[in-house]
């Protein structure tokens, strides 16, 4: 019984049923304190504690989204279709993740290791499609003189496709420019091998003309740039050095102020800068790497929620409805002793719900009833106490 009653635990107690307050009544609190409406949509939500969002994370049994079977076609020789649909599926994952999905199912399909089912939470099948369908690789160029070219932005000069690959990136963070401008960046981390060949790159660039601006001082950044492309410079540069989002492949040019020797980079996209939207699509692009096989959607569905909104609503008024029952026959049968079972059954309830919101635990129909029965066991627990 000291150790219950000590300071310290009490402090702790206390200070986690506050953190489960707040976490439980953000979005009211949030709503309240921005003078918008109790219940509706409202811009800004769902809210965040200390940079993580506080929300209730739905399943695709509760939410709906997207059930894709995806064949595959294409194998690379030499290869066991095993390993390249272990592969196939690392990319989609990849890809997958950077939609910020709650719990998603990418999984083998069929018996011949050529099928791919996908289950996504509150994704579109379109938009699905579109993300697990894209094939972007970032190339790297450096510019060399060549006097047959004509050709903007450095007559002259030609791109030359560097041996810094995409499989050399390890990881592209969107984020907004710690400058300052309210554009953003996004950061790319090459392994040790890339580290070595940027860095050679970049010292090379900035040795090429110190004082002054030159072709030879910028590295170059492509999307899907291929030495054909190369080849036929002066007919395509006009259309290749536009942004990879206006119809070209540039993404961007920069001028090399320093020697980079860390293996890290900023893209900045130049002017006027990328938006978070095409900052994060190109994260995405980059941190996907590419499809070992051609993959063909031969079913889509939009899954809708099993239970729907207004099965929802009723499901938690009769659990509500049980809990009061509950505490009713507590304060009844037990008096003051039943009365505390029953405050520290809410604060349980609380608690948990508050870590479902603060580590984003992906709520499903079996989630919900157990979640029902460990409230079931807190009460027994609180009897025999």
């Amino acid at each position: 019984m000291h150790l219950v009653l000590s300071w310290p635990v009490r402090l702790i107690v206390i200070a986690l049923l506050i953190v489960s307050l707040v976490a439980d009544g953000a979005g009211y609190i949030y709503r309240v304190t921005n003078h918008y409406p109790i219940s509706g949509p409202a811009p800004g939500l769902p809210p965040n504690l200390f940079g993580f969002p506080l929300y209730i994370h739905k399943g695709l049994d509760l939410q709906g989204g997207t059930d894709l079977q995806l064949q595959m076609s294409n194998f690379p020789p030499g290869q066991s279709r095993s390993d390249v649909q272990a592969k196939t599926i690392a990319v989609i994952q990849k890809r997958i993740n950077a939609l910020g999905v709650n719990e998603p199912v990418v999984q083998p399909a069929g018996g011949n290791n050529d099928r791919i089912e996908v289950q996504l939470a509150g994704v579109p099948a379109s938009k699905a499609q579109d993300v697990i369908g894209r094939t972007a690789q970032l190339v790297t160029t450096k510019w060399v003189a060549d006097p047959s070219v004509t050709a903007p932005p450095w007559p002259g000069f030609k791109p030359q496709i560097t041996n810094l690959r995409a499989d050399m990136l390890t990881s592209a963070n969107a984020q907004l420019d710690p400058s300052g401008t309210n554009t953003w960046v996004v950061n790319v981390t090459y392994n040790s091998e890339g580290q070595s060949i940027f860095s050679q790159l970049t010292n090379d660039a900035y040795n090429a003309c110190p004082t002054t601006d030159c072709a030879q001082r910028h590295i170059t950044n492509w999307l899907d740039l291929t030495p054909d492309d190369v080849a036929h410079w002066n007919d395509r540069a006009s259309q290749l050095y536009k942004p990879f989002d206006q119809g070209g492949k540039l993404v961007t040019d920069p001028y090399i102020q320093n020697p980079i020797t860390g293996g890290t980079a900023t893209i900045s996209g130049g002017t006027p800068g990328f938006t978070q939207q095409s900052a994060t699509d190109l994260a995405t692009l980059l941190n996907s790497g590419s499809l070992p096989v051609k993959l063909t959607v031969i079913q889509s569905t939009d899954v809708g929620a099993s239970l729907g909104a207004e099965s929802v609503k009723q499901s938690l008024a009769a659990g509500l409805l049980g809990l009061i029952v509950v505490i009713i026959f507590m304060i009844a049968f037990y008096r003051l002793p039943g009365a505390l079972a029953s405050l520290a059954l809410i604060c349980y309830a609380g608690i948990v719900l508050a870590l479902f919101k603060v580590f984003g635990f992906t709520v499903t129909l079996g989630g919900m009833a157990g979640f029902i029965l460990s409230v079931g066991m807190a009460v027994d627990a609180n009897v025999l106490i």
